[in-house]
């Protein structure tokens, strides 16, 4: 009698055991889940970031693109003026 309730103890306990490995190994698996998520927001963060800087960069060669072709149109008027100037003399 007490063998069959020591059987039945050691059955009982063992199904609580696997059933703990079973929650254990589901628990590992969900926080490499979360790790994986984390580190991909964490790429997102660091892409956008590197976006904006990169458009910022952009709208800032712009800028000097438009100044150049200002100066250009300026030194295109002097010259003309310069030519116009030494033709009349």
């Amino acid at each position: 009698m007490e063998a069959a309730k020591a059987k039945e103890s050691g059955s009982g306990f063992a199904v609580v055991a696997n059933e703990i490995r079973k929650l254990a190994k589901s628990s590992s698996e969900q926080a490499s889940e979360i790790q994986n998520i984390v580190i991909v927001n964490d790429i997102k963060d660091e892409i956008t970031s590197i976006s904006i800087s990169m458009n910022n960069d952009i709208n800032i060669q712009n800028k000097k693109i438009i100044d150049i072709q200002n100066i250009v149109k300026k030194i295109s008027i002097i010259s003309e003026n310069t030519t116009s100037s030494t033709q009349l003399e």
